[in-house]
């Protein structure tokens, strides 16, 4: 198994990094509590992501304003230089698919049961334009292409889609303060886009289902859109009246829907979003100085993957300073390399023990000097590198 890890070493860098970005993420949520919710959300969002980031390229970009140094890898002549097996090859790669086929068939599962549901949900429900007159002004442009339903014997909210966005207002809601909160709040949702937002997070927590953070970092993610769109409602209709019906909604119980749909909100969530309300939300020195905490962390982070990743090969002289003292070598690197086309040529290396001309073994304590050796001129690609 340690030999299985050891086959993709960078692949299990990005993936080492991109966690590292997930917990700095969740650290500044954590620290950026009163702070816009917008903001917070996008936080969220580039966590999660963290794992796309192709931070070979960021390393190659910041390679030059790095400290100069060259180090030599020293490994023991067992594994010099070692190729990929076939075997080992396979086993990743089915590794690599399996973790994709679980994924992708969570995430299609996911959308056909959210098509479904609203299939059935359609069958029911009746014509709700009549509560456009409930919405505010402010998106009067959103409300021309949504669609208004209302559900019987329900009191849930929610909104789905996009481009063709839906709006569900439960029967049973029937006071028009319930109404006009419930329908801003939904409309707050579309106009925002926090449907792309939504698939996005649900995309990322069905792909990268191997990563608890991922799903930490979509639960504060989804929210912070509700935050957001409470904010929004709270200066169209007032704090005190919106505040008011939000409690009044979550007075009954709001069913949970499928995962590609905005409620109104969860109720575990609903004293801190009554709040929340209460706030005034503002961008902070405090905040300045934990967005600038985490981002310096994750600077060193991706740089410190950047020095790894710009290592120069040694030279023959810094090759020279790996023998060891008191013995003298015969050290020749023959070359019969011809530059013509279709021609082949053949390079090699040797090293004897001048007190030991006739022995075909490695000379003691010369394998490191001839594993620099191989990573300067390229020979002894075999498993068996260096041998007498």
């Amino acid at each position: 198994m340690t030999e299985l890890f050891m086959l993709e070493p960078f692949i299990l860098k990005q993936a080492a990094l991109s966690v590292f970005v997930n917990v700095a993420a969740i650290v500044a949520v954590l620290g950026l509590k009163s702070a816009p919710p917008r903001i917070v959300l996008y936080i969220c969002l580039a966590g999660m992501l963290a794992i796309f980031v192709p931070w070979s390229y960021i390393a190659a970009g910041v390679e030059d304003y790095l400290p100069r140094s060259v180090m030599i890898e020293v490994s023991s002549p067992s594994v010099a230089a070692m190729p990929l097996s076939v075997g080992h090859s396979l086993i990743n790669a089915i590794m690599v698919a399996l973790w994709l086929v679980i994924g992708v068939t969570c995430l299609v599962i996911s959308i056909l049961r959210s098509e479904y549901t609203k299939k059935i949900w359609r069958a029911n429900a009746l014509c709700g334009n009549s509560l456009a007159k409930y919405a505010n002004p402010a998106f009067s442009t959103i409300l021309s292409r949504t669609r208004i339903y209302q559900m019987q014997n329900s009191s849930s909210v929610f909104s789905a889609g996009w481009w063709r966005p839906e709006i569900w207002i439960g029967a049973d809601i029937c006071s028009e303060a319930q109404i006009e909160a419930a329908l801003n709040h939904e409309l707050a949702h579309i106009a925002a886009n926090d449907q792309l937002a939504l698939f996005l997070i649900v995309a990322l927590e069905r792909l990268l289902w191997w990563n608890p953070l991922i799903w930490l970092l979509g639960r504060q993610a989804r929210q912070q859109m509700e935050y957001a769109c409470d904010s929004r409602c709270k200066s169209l209709l007032g704090a005190t009246i919106y505040r008011q019906s939000l409690a009044e909604l979550f007075l009954v119980h709001q069913p949970p829907t499928t995962s590609l749909e905005l409620t109104l909100g969860n109720n575990s969530d609903i004293i801190n979003r009554l709040e929340k309300i209460e706030m005034t939300h503002s961008i902070k020195p405090k905040h300045i100085f934990t967005l600038l905490l985490v981002g310096s962390l994750t600077a060193i982070a991706s740089t410190s993957f950047a020095s790894e990743n710009s290592l120069k090969p040694p030279t023959l002289m810094q090759c020279h300073e790996l023998l060891p003292e008191g013995i003298q070598y015969d050290f020749r690197i023959t070359s019969e390399i011809d530059t013509r086309d279709g021609q082949k040529g053949h390079l090699s290396v040797s090293l004897t023990d001048t007190s030991k001309p006739e022995s075909r073994e490695v000379p003691n304590g010369a394998a490191d000097f001839l594993q620099c050796v191989q990573k300067v001129v390229g020979v002894g690609e075999d498993k068996d590198w260096p041998k007498g």
